[in-house]
């Protein structure tokens, strides 16, 4: 297919692929990531509240974690999903003028696969590219999976989307939590190693130890 602004084809008889080509700072991406944030927010959730049950003392290291500081338990869990649900239903008007100057040239191809006899979607990922992203790379902001349809390759196809449709990519990078292993291995097994450039070059708020970077050369 030569349209990349959108598009859809079937995998299989089982699913339905469809992607979008979005402005960063887009109400269509915006209205499409509030669409598919349950999802991510089951996805992120468990994530999240892993790593701060295994490193509690990143709360105190970290600003932005000092709000869930004594939580604990389904508490915990209640205040990280408010947290995350901020972060799937924000708006471009609620960025700030150095943010949204950040990723002003940026876009985001959005690929969803979901089943065709129900229609429900089973995963997605968002490549980032362009604005602070150097030209012929793709950073991965959000993968996630419905917990009932993992080990069945999504997550893989997902992340092979680029090469699968032709679409010139140098480097695809990523960061996640050093407590997500199951996640981590499976990058590894994808082809991803561990970026020590990226971990050196990283903004302040990427704290050491809070974060492992990964990439993968085509």
């Amino acid at each position: 297919m030569n349209n990349w602004e959108e598009g859809s084809y079937r995998e299989q008889e089982r699913f339905i692929v469809e992607w979008s080509k979005l402005g960063a700072l887009s109400e269509e991406f915006a209205d499409k990531m509030a669409g598919l944030a349950s999802l991510g927010m089951e996805s992120f959730n468990d994530v999240e509240v892993d790593f701060l049950t295994a490193n509690p003392e990143a709360m105190d290291q970290d600003p932005s974690l000092a709000v869930f500081k004594g939580l604990k338990g389904n508490e915990l869990t209640k205040s990280m999903n408010t947290k995350l649900h901020h972060f799937f239903h924000i708006r471009p008007s609620d960025l700030s003028d150095e943010k949204r100057s950040f990723v002003a040239d940026a876009f985001y191809y959005v690929v969803t696969i979901k089943e065709r006899s129900s229609d429900k979607i089973l995963g997605f990922v968002t490549y980032l590219s362009g604005g602070p992203v150097p030209k012929d790379e793709y950073k991965i902001i959000v993968l996630a999976v419905d917990t009932s349809s993992r080990r069945i390759g999504l997550g893989g196809f997902l992340i092979s989307f680029l090469e699968k449709m032709g679409i010139k990519s140098n480097k695809l990078f990523l960061c996640t939590r050093p407590s997500n292993s199951i996640a981590i291995n499976a990058y590894k097994k994808w082809g991803f190693i561990e970026d020590d450039e990226a971990k050196k070059s990283a903004p302040p708020q990427f704290i050491q130890g809070h974060w492992i970077f990964l990439a993968r050369f085509l």
